[in-house]
């Protein structure tokens, strides 16, 4: 199971690599939150993310986009009708896309090969109310991040075709 997360990741750093242009967008507030953290950190590497803010600016922005383009979409549960819709006209165009979800199944991690999943908990706050804790979505941004900046330094170091292709995913 190990090996696959690593390779997913390498996949997904590799997307994100070779992207003129990664857009991020968070379906909520705390997935919002997650966003702008996430176009802080690769910031400081020179990798520049937009960060869409909201589901209008994403339904305007979809029609400019290119196939050299990728999209992170932050959603908790991945069921957001719009979202599926907006998933299958990014196939359809051949844009790919990051889903980060909570871990069940949903069609916004279905339609696409680069799927990140979260699993939360849910505590009982009395009068009906539950919190559901997302955390986890900020500690997957992080290693994320992390997981880049080392295949990033790991293109520099093997700049040999032969050794970059035991190591990475062409």
């Amino acid at each position: 199971e190990f090996r696959r997360v690593l390779f997913r990741s390498r996949r997904i750093c590799e997307l994100i690599h070779k992207s003129e242009r990664v857009f991020v967008y968070g379906t909520g507030t705390a997935q919002s939150v997650v966003a702008k953290e996430m176009k802080r950190a690769f910031l400081a590497i020179h990798k520049y993310f937009y960060v869409i803010e909201g589901d209008t600016e994403l339904k305007m922005l979809t029609s400019s986009l290119k196939p050299t383009d990728t999209i992170i979409i932050i959603s908790l549960a991945g069921e957001r009708e719009y979202l599926v819709d907006l998933s299958l006209e990014l196939k359809s165009m051949g844009i790919e896309y990051i889903s980060i979800t909570k871990l069940n199944d949903n069609k916004l991690a279905q339609n696409t090969e680069h799927s990140i999943y979260i699993t939360t908990s849910v505590i009982n706050l009395g009068n009906g109310n539950t919190n559901e804790a997302m955390v986890l979505f900020s500690i997957v941004s992080e290693i994320l991040f992390r997981e880049y900046v080392d295949y990033v330094n790991n293109l520099k170091t093997y700049k040999s075709p032969e050794i970059k292709s035991r190591f990475f995913i062409k």
